[in-house]
């Protein structure tokens, strides 16, 4: 299966991430995770923060969210406007009503970031990277690639993953400091169609059409 072993984790993959993820699942719309395991949740659309043990809300409101940038928390409003919170605004010890968004130019309906880069893919399905400076949202221009997707996902090693509107996932080929935008795409191979895909730390978690949790090693 494309160097990637299976696992069928089913509802038990939940389990394995926090007690706090298994109280507040059943009104919570997307999570993403630092890398040093600080939640950074929106309820409802509302952009939350757990500091303390306890969610606050910043009063942004996102459909959908990425914390796995060096530094930095990205998220997509629902008019698909970007915007990018800096390392000085993501600290689990920042007091609510103090986050400032800064507004990344450009329309997407979805976009990740990883270290050095951010994806994204907007209304028409087209592909853009931007390259974004660590710790802070300061950005290059869009660069427009090959592809059609509507998912974009990127972990903190870089790796670069998309699905397309038919669930079908493809990883960027060809990723390095003198080509930031890689190659080509290289297509992993399932049997059911992907709905939504996360990936970090070697491990690829896919969501399928039939809300089947997978778990992916290499």
């Amino acid at each position: 299966m494309s160097q990637w072993d299976l696992q069928e984790s089913g509802e038990s993959a939940m389990m394995t991430k926090s007690i706090h993820f298994l109280v507040v699942i059943s009104f919570l719309f997307q999570v993403s995770i630092f890398p040093n395991n600080s939640f950074q949740v929106y309820n409802c659309f509302n952009f939350c923060r757990l500091i303390m043990q306890i969610f606050m809300c910043s009063g942004q409101k996102l459909k959908q969210l990425d914390a796995g940038g060096e530094g930095h928390v990205v998220g997509v409003t629902d008019s698909d406007s970007i915007h990018c919170l800096d390392a000085s605004n993501v600290s689990p010890t920042q007091q609510q009503g103090s986050l400032s968004w800064i507004t990344v130019p450009g329309l997407l309906i979805h976009f990740s970031c990883g270290p050095n880069t951010c994806w994204g893919v907007n209304s028409n399905q087209d592909i853009y990277f931007i390259k974004i400076s660590p710790n802070s949202c300061k950005t290059s221009e869009w660069t427009k690639v090959d592809g059609a997707a509507v998912k974009a996902e990127v972990g903190t090693d870089g790796r670069v993953f998309v699905v397309n509107k038919a669930g079908n996932l493809f990883e960027r080929i060809g990723i390095s400091d003198k080509t930031p935008g890689g190659a080509n795409w290289k297509l992993i191979e399932f049997q059911k169609p992907i709905k939504y895909v996360s990936y970090d730390q070697g491990r690829l978690w896919i969501v399928t059409e039939c809300e089947i949790i997978l778990e992916c090693t290499q």
